[in-house]
């Protein structure tokens, strides 16, 4: 009888950490360590992202998950830049605050010094004579000085020449028409910022500036920027728990831990919401499976590189540790620190992707986890992307509500209500108990 109670009791023990099914703990505890100073926003600068990874592999190896691939890192490389140290900008000797004053494209040359300012009227942009004209009587100055384009004090303009003009703005990150040692934008509103198109660096520092703290004629600046390009060794980090039912059918779920880094040190980019809540996800789905028997095989994979477009996820699939033809279905977690209003499930119009899509509004209007799912077309703006490419069943998942700004030092621990976590968690797990009859 004393057996029998302490095999009861064991019983009950396994059943209560398997029936609790989140745990948001857990999750808040990898989110607020992802987003801590020393992780250096989990960019380039300082290697951030390979601190975060040792700490995530630490993470899945406390979890006992089976490596996936050789001590749980899959190792790639490619171009980028990672900007350090301290970032000034004075005009006319009156310093600039950065990042609300001005910011300094990801991209940048390296300068450390004081260069003249030459104003150019920016209605002529596209317009070659004047530009050749300008370039001509400047040529001597230009290769020393940073040219000065007001974008908002423009001409009324027609529609065609508003895209003329927009595609010629836009080239001014890929192309310096002037030749000059660097480009000072001025403008409304600042641009988020991005690593697309950071794989190659520039001869040329760009900045983009509000024009209302510039002097009115400004004609010295001082700048400080150091931007360090290299050749970045990175790393996706995969585990899996083994399925007892069909092991050779896979479940993954996936999401990237890389996020912006820093503009310089004066600013980081922390990446809460956009990633650390999805890769924290993912570990909390590996927590929850690492604790019990499961139909299907279970792999976890956190991302790096993509931010720099989908880099880590393309190396996975270009190069798959796992045979993506037995890859049942992919879950993509990304921005997931809010949901009180609801869930986007992304690349669910057509195909199997609809199909499971409809069977998670089905589970939603029985158990009323959410306030609201929202069906989307597929499109390349996170990790499920490159397994679609590979004609994977994938679906990418992001939670609507209230977060920090989108790359944006905003974007921190203090900003994620986790609103919706356990019940995204929750419907997710409901939905993946009904796949084998599906």
């Amino acid at each position: 009888m004393k057996k029998l109670l302490l095999l009861l009791s064991a019983a009950l023990m396994f059943s209560f950490y398997t029936a609790d099914a989140q745990n948001l703990p857990f999750v808040k505890k990898v989110v607020k360590t992802l987003t801590a100073p020393d992780m250096y926003g989990r960019g380039y600068a300082y290697n951030g992202d390979r601190i975060a990874a040792e700490y995530l592999r630490g993470v899945m190896k406390d979890l006992h998950l089976q490596p996936l691939v050789p001590d749980y890192f899959q190792t790639y490389w490619f171009d980028v830049a990672g900007m350090e140290g301290e970032v000034s900008l004075s005009v006319n000797g009156k310093p600039l605050e950065l990042y609300t004053d001005y910011r300094v494209h990801n991209f940048s040359h390296s300068f450390d010094g004081t260069a003249p300012i030459i104003k150019f009227d920016a209605n002529y942009l596209c317009d070659s004579a004047q530009l050749a004209a300008f370039c001509k009587k400047y040529a001597k100055k230009l290769p020393s000085s940073f040219v000065y384009l007001d974008m908002t004090s423009l001409k009324e303009m027609s529609k065609e020449e508003s895209q003329k003009f927009a595609r010629a703005a836009y080239f001014l990150s890929y192309n310096n028409p002037f030749h000059s040692r660097g480009i000072l934008c001025g403008v409304r509103d600042f641009s988020i910022w991005s690593f697309n198109g950071c794989q190659r660096e520039r001869n040329y520092t760009l900045l983009f500036v509000h024009p209302q703290v510039m002097p009115e004629k400004s004609t010295e600046l001082q700048l400080h920027v150091y931007n360090h390009f290299h050749k970045h060794q990175t790393q996706n980090i995969c585990g899996y728990v083994k399925g007892d039912v069909e092991p050779d059918t896979m479940i993954v779920f996936t999401g990237h831990y890389d996020h912006m880094g820093q503009m310089g040190d004066n600013i980081i980019f922390y990446g809460a919401n956009d990633n650390a809540s999805g890769a924290a996800m993912v570990l909390d789905f590996a927590r929850h499976y690492s604790l019990q028997k499961n139909y299907y095989t279970m792999v976890f994979v956190d991302f790096s590189g993509e931010e720099a477009g989908l880099l880590g996820s393309r190396h996975f699939t270009q190069n798959p540790p796992i045979d993506l033809s037995k890859v049942k279905f992919v879950i993509n977690l990304d921005l997931l620190c809010s949901g009180e209003e609801g869930i986007t499930v992304e690349n669910t119009k057509t195909g199997i992707e609809k199909k499971y899509f409809d069977e998670m509004v089905k589970i939603n209007a029985e158990k009323n986890y959410l306030t609201v799912l929202k069906d989307r077309a597929n499109a390349p703006n996170s990790d499920h992307y490159s397994f679609a490419q590979q004609n994977v069943p994938a679906i990418f998942i992001y939670a609507m509500g209230k977060s920090g700004g989108i790359h944006d030092p905003s974007d921190d621990y203090d900003s994620c209500t986790f609103s919706g976590y356990e019940g995204i968690f929750r419907l997710l797990l409901d939905l993946v108990d009904r796949l084998p009859k599906m």
